[in-house]
């Protein structure tokens, strides 16, 4: 998710400053403060400072002085729009955004580390639903980091699952925090399907991937009590429906209503005895998710995985559930 929308939704420059200070001060051995400044101009420098753009639109932190090829995923993910006469215009705003003179005109807001980040101008942040990225091209990793004041469980489950499926098609892991709330792993330079230029070309790649979350249920298929598997997702609905800061009491109430309806209809058809088929799934399939470097798919993003019915990923890509419209 671009940064753009996550300000809407959460105090996204609080967390990053909380979040990359705790990273950056952890792993380089030093105290390191970070400060997201909306309004440069109040910022007062005293000369041990390093001033990174934010661009939330293109969903990148990064230097002044940074390269092409340090911008370069960013700019591959957003140059090319899904709408078909945006595309000359954003492919535009995209070259302007990279620019050396017009990259400050097109980004709002700032980023400063003091002390300064070594290295600064080959790294590249970015934001997202739970995690924040660091690549850093020229060493071959991406850093992914769980979020401040965000439950790290989804990126230990990531972890471990990761590990114990090494067949998949997903960047090798290369280090992990002693504490699970944080990896690194290597960088790929890849394409999201929906961003090829070439629909006739993500055909026989997507059937790839299609493949291989079809080959991870088959091998951890299980049968299971259909009400026990019922009755979890209904307390989990609950849950987050609770913990929702955008519902208001009314749609949380309503929704609370429909999943009970959903229930209750579901134990009127079903006997006691029916059963269905769990597996362990992606969680997150979908286009964004699926990235092609060369002839190469890999799937990325495993932070939902976990035992659900079988046909789930199947049903999240088939209804496009994960996009709004």
């Amino acid at each position: 998710m671009r940064i753009s929308l996550l300000l809407q939704r959460e105090p996204f420059g609080e967390i990053l400053e909380k979040t990359l200070s705790a990273f950056f001060t952890s792993r380089l051995e030093q105290p390191y403060a970070v400060t997201w400044a909306e309004n440069s101009r109040a910022v007062k420098l005293t000369g041990n400072e390093q001033v990174w753009l934010c661009n939330p639109y293109l969903n990148a932190i990064y230097r002044p002085d940074a390269g092409p090829e340090t911008l370069e995923p960013a700019l591959r993910e957003f140059s090319r729009s899904l709408v078909a006469w945006r595309r000359p215009l954003q492919k535009l705003y995209c070259r302007l955004a990279a620019g050396p003179i017009t990259a400050k005109w097109l980004s709002p807001i700032r980023v400063i580390f003091s002390p300064p980040l070594p290295r600064a101008g080959e790294l590249l942040i970015v934001g997202g639903n739970h995690r924040i990225r660091i690549l850093d091209r020229n060493r071959g990793l991406s850093y992914v980091i769980t979020k401040h004041g965000f439950d790290p469980t989804r990126i230990r489950n990531e972890i471990s699952f990761r590990r114990a499926h090494p067949e998949l098609p997903i960047p090798a892991l290369v280090e992990t925090a002693d504490d699970g709330t944080w990896y690194s792993e290597k960088y790929i330079a890849a394409t999201p399907i929906n961003r090829l230029s070439d629909p006739g070309r993500a055909k026989p790649l997507l059937a790839r991937a299609v493949q291989a979350v079809k080959n991870l249920a088959a091998d951890t298929a299980a049968e299971m009590p259909l009400n026990d598997y019922c009755q979890t997702l209904q307390q989990e609905i609950r849950g987050r429906i609770a913990g929702s800061h955008l519902l208001s009491e009314q749609q949380k109430k309503k929704l609370n209503s429909q999943c009970d309806s959903i229930i209750r209809l579901i134990d009127k058809e079903n006997p006691d005895a029916s059963t269905l088929t769990a597996a362990q799934t992606h969680g997150d399939f979908q286009s964004g998710n699926i990235l092609i470097e060369d002839n190469r798919i890999w799937l990325i993003d495993w932070e939902y995985t976990k035992k659900r019915q079988s046909a789930y990923d199947g049903l999240v890509y088939a209804f496009s559930s994960r996009f709004p419209n």
